[in-house]
């Protein structure tokens, strides 16, 4: 159960699948595939404001065409450099994570940009 904490306010969120109210099998939801880390090609790299924003395309996806919209906290010759782009958030200070993900289309790109014209390093 995740919690969100806005300012002082909290409030849990439990997600239940529609029709599995409660105890249904969880292994008859189909999982989209995940993407191989290790297995990606940078479509497009945009620096904004110290930000980077990565157009990433990882082939083992199927969703958006395997493409995945992240932001990173980092310039574009580090993201060049990756051997393993995970476009998961990960807890680990070794290897490169987005602070941001969008969904990969003309809107979701507005969106990186606006965070990214804000947000302040």
């Amino acid at each position: 159960m995740g919690v969100i904490k806005f300012g002082s306010a909290e409030r849990s969120i439990r997600s239940t699948p529609p029709g599995l109210s409660g105890g249904g099998d969880l292994a008859s939801i189909p999982k989209p595939p995940e993407p191989n880390p290790a297995d990606f090609t940078i479509q497009k790299l945009h620096q904004i404001n110290g930000w980077t924003i990565a157009l990433v395309q990882y082939p083992a996806c199927t969703t958006y065409n395997g493409l995945k919209l992240m932001v990173f906290d980092v310039e574009p010759a580090t993201i060049e450099g990756e051997k393993i782009l995970d476009p998961h958030f990960l807890d680990d200070p070794t290897r490169l994570s987005p602070v941001a993900r969008f969904e990969p289309t003309e809107q979701g790109l507005a969106l990186a940009k606006i965070l990214c014209s804000k947000a302040k390093r």
